[in-house]
């Protein structure tokens, strides 16, 4: 009877081992290794600028009458931001129109008298002296007639200038006048931004100046979670003394600029070095485990973990070395790409496919 009891219990041993191997194996999808040609990347941090910001000034001196924006308005361009008095100019403008007026009424009563004096002079009825003076009196009558004309125009542009303009489309950034106040001439009185012009700016090692000046191939950049292509638009080739870092100006396609204020941050995916030849792997192969990027490879129906260097993203591809010199990646080697999120190193596994 004893006998009997144990060889039950070895029996419900066996079964039970049978069952737990069973649940320790994982299913699970592979692909292959691939290699190709890359070009490493790095990301790097950097953010948003408004590249045209003008400090618009009063080109004229008075008392503010009127102010026609606030601090975040969007301005239209030729808008009339404010208005400075004009009252004592267009009192000039009108006494220098009626000397004007009066100049030249005397310069015409002038040059008929002198065209009458033509024919007496050809008499002899008139000295050459009478003939000479009527002649250079009309003569300085239309230079003061001229020069009046002149002062005049510069009257009415200055009273033009009262009604400062805006010089382009953009928001009010900052104010710093009042209805009320005197304004002297080049005094600021706002800043615009032509949110038009928003660049991104990034400050990259100075190793990568080379590489990049000659680099015009799309940038993927990320902002708000979001995926923006970019292009390179300037190089400043000054490198800072203490980060040996010079900036880069990125521009941004295909983007709402008016979704999107200076200083936001920004990263942008930059090439560091020279194409290289490396292992690809789906995006999906590489996952986060014990804080690092790892992927999985199957060997004989076993998950062995390789902890990776990601040197770029490309597509739907990752490119990637081993992190640790003695682990060894093989072409067409079986590489997980489903399931091993749920797996550990050394767990059985089962597959699913095989591409």
């Amino acid at each position: 009877m004893k006998s009997l009891q144990l060889f039950i219990i070895f029996l419900l041993l066996t079964s039970s081992l049978i069952h737990a191997k069973k649940a320790r194996t994982s299913l699970v999808e592979v692909t292959t290794i691939d290699q190709g040609i890359i070009t490493p990347t790095q990301n790097f941090r950097g953010y948003l600028v408004y590249e045209t910001k003008a400090k618009i000034a009063s080109q004229t001196s008075g008392l503010i009458l009127k102010i026609n924006f606030k601090e975040g308005d969007n301005i239209e361009k030729n808008q009339i931001l404010f208005e400075v008095d004009s009252e004592i100019l267009q009192s000039h403008i009108t006494a220098k129109k009626a000397y004007i007026k009066a100049h030249k009424n005397e310069y015409n009563r002038i040059l008929q008298e002198f065209e009458r004096s033509k024919e007496l002079f050809k008499r002899k009825n008139i000295s050459k002296n009478s003939y000479e003076v009527l002649y250079y009196k009309a003569q300085q009558l239309e230079s003061e007639t001229l020069a009046l004309e002149a002062e005049l125009t510069t009257l009415q542009i200055e009273l033009k200038q009262k009604s400062v303009k805006a010089p382009f489309s953009g928001v009010v950034i900052s104010k710093t006048i009042e209805v009320g106040e005197w304004i002297t001439t080049a005094q600021e009185a706002l800043v615009l931004a032509d949110t038009s012009t928003t660049l991104a700016y990034v400050h990259l090692p100075a190793k990568s100046y080379e590489k990049l000046k000659s680099y015009h191939d799309s940038i993927e950049l990320t902002l708000n979670s979001k995926k923006f292509k970019a292009t390179i638009e300037r190089l400043i080739p000054i490198s800072d003394t203490t980060t040996h870092s010079f900036l880069a100006k990125l521009k941004l396609n295909k983007i709402n600029n008016s979704n999107y204020i200076e200083g936001q941050n920004i990263t942008a995916l930059l090439p560091v070095l020279s194409k290289t030849k490396s292992f690809l792997v789906p995006r999906d192969a590489v996952i986060r485990k014990f804080s690092q990027n790892v992927i999985f490879v199957v060997r004989e129906n076993k998950a062995v973990m390789i902890p990776v260097k990601v040197l770029t993203y490309a597509d739907k591809k990752a490119a990637i070395e081993p992190l640790n010199k003695a682990d060894v990646l093989s072409l067409s080697e079986q590489v997980i790409i489903k399931g091993n999120e749920r797996i550990f190193p050394n767990t059985t596994v089962t597959i699913k496919n095989s591409k």
